[in-house]
């Protein structure tokens, strides 16, 4: 495609995530969203753009997720990550906090 579109066209760029292809539905869904937002990326209407807020009309949005009563993950500060992510769930989720294995 390279050869074909000439460099103008590159969406096998080092910088985007690989489109790994699994048996399950799910991981499919990304893999296709991965590969649409390339090919998207290098057309005209959408070359200024970093990224693209992609989605499969009967996927479930994230903002539809809710705890029906208050959570709380515990990380292990021996963990490196765990916290950043477990910051960043609670972040996106109402009802969820975090707490580090110390307190």
């Amino acid at each position: 495609l390279s050869w074909r579109c000439g460099e103008r066209i590159n969406f096998f760029e080092r910088h985007r995530p690989h489109a790994v292809w699994m048996r399950a539905e799910e991981f499919q869904r990304v893999s296709l969203k991965i590969i649409a937002e390339a090919l998207l990326l290098c057309t005209p209407a959408y070359m200024k753009k970093v990224s693209l807020p992609l989605c499969i009309a009967d996927e479930p949005r994230i903002a539809s997720f809710d705890f029906s009563k208050q959570v709380t993950v515990r990380v292990s500060l021996a963990n490196p990550g765990a916290e950043d992510l477990a910051n960043e769930l609670a972040n996106s989720f109402a009802g969820l906090t975090v707490s580090t294995a110390e307190e």
